[in-house]
């Protein structure tokens, strides 16, 4: 069959978007589909392939799957990418609310992209400043779930390290089932004057993403439970801009939000079996 497709992305973190409101590809095939169709230099190229499937409680579901094929919970840039295509496309209005495996996602269209609200966020289950041993290094870390785990990892400003021995850093954390029985995401982060710098090795990708819209979050919430920051927290990723909003409604109860862009970057259609 004949698939009609709309490339995306969030900073350069790029997807794949296919209208499945009439469920015309079996969602069980996303997985496959996903592993076809976002292979670079093979096919149409992506982190991530994105269905948008009925909702019987929203606008429309997010049905997000990963380059390698499996699932993922959540994931902001894939969400404002997913809110721009619906309100394109006439699925759902400006202010619109859609379903996800994290739960419902309320998204507005703004003049400088989307704001999605991620609900709230619990620090109950935030693991701090715990140390392991990998790869011969000692690493300090944060562990906390924003739809996804993340983990995140501080690095002096003044220490460069080169992508290849953090990406192998990486590898190896995600490879920790003991501590990480689902994987996670990790996040490395430095501290400009007021900003914050992320980059994100993703689990799914395999890879770093030019932009991770829940790891800006992980980071920026770990950060200002360090003292470093206040929000809102601008969070720098190699791809561009994300703004992270949150306040304390209550104790160790955070209501969270994230804005940035979301780009079409071309249309086509491609032949799948």
């Amino acid at each position: 069959m004949e698939l009609k497709f709309s490339k995306m992305n969030g900073n350069g973190n790029d997807f794949i978007v296919i209208n499945n409101m009439d469920l015309s590809v079996d969602p069980t095939c996303m997985g496959s589909l996903a592993r076809q169709l976002c292979k670079r230099r093979f096919s149409i190229g992506a982190d991530g392939l994105i269905s948008i499937e009925p909702s019987k409680d929203a606008h429309f579901t997010m049905h997000l799957v990963n380059s390698d094929g499996s699932l993922a919970e959540m994931c902001g840039n894939g969400a404002r990418c997913a809110a721009l295509y619906a309100f394109k496309m006439g699925i759902a209005p400006r202010n619109m609310t859609f379903s996800t495996p994290a739960g419902n996602i309320e998204a507005s269209i703004t003049p400088n992209g989307v704001s999605i609200s991620m609900g709230r966020l619990s620090l109950e289950g935030v693991t701090q400043e715990q140390s392991m041993t990998v790869e011969g290094q000692n690493i300090v870390y944060w562990h906390l779930t924003v739809g996804v785990p993340h983990t995140v990892i501080f690095l002096p400003t003044s220490a460069p390290q080169s992508k290849e021995a953090l990406r192998e850093l990486s590898i190896a954390i995600q490879g920790d089932i003991k501590r990480f029985p689902h994987s996670t995401n990790v996040n490395y982060v430095k501290l400009y004057k007021d900003s914050l710098h992320t980059l994100t090795f993703e689990r799914g990708v395999g890879d770093f993403t030019l932009s991770c819209g829940t790891g800006s979050i992980a980071s920026a919430v770990v950060a200002w439970l360090r003292g470093m920051v206040k929000p809102p927290v601008e969070v720098q990723n190699p791809g561009g801009v994300n703004l992270v909003h949150f306040k304390e409604i209550q104790k160790n109860l955070l209501k969270v939000s994230l804005e940035g862009p979301a780009e079409f970057s071309f249309e086509g259609v491609v032949t799948i079996e």
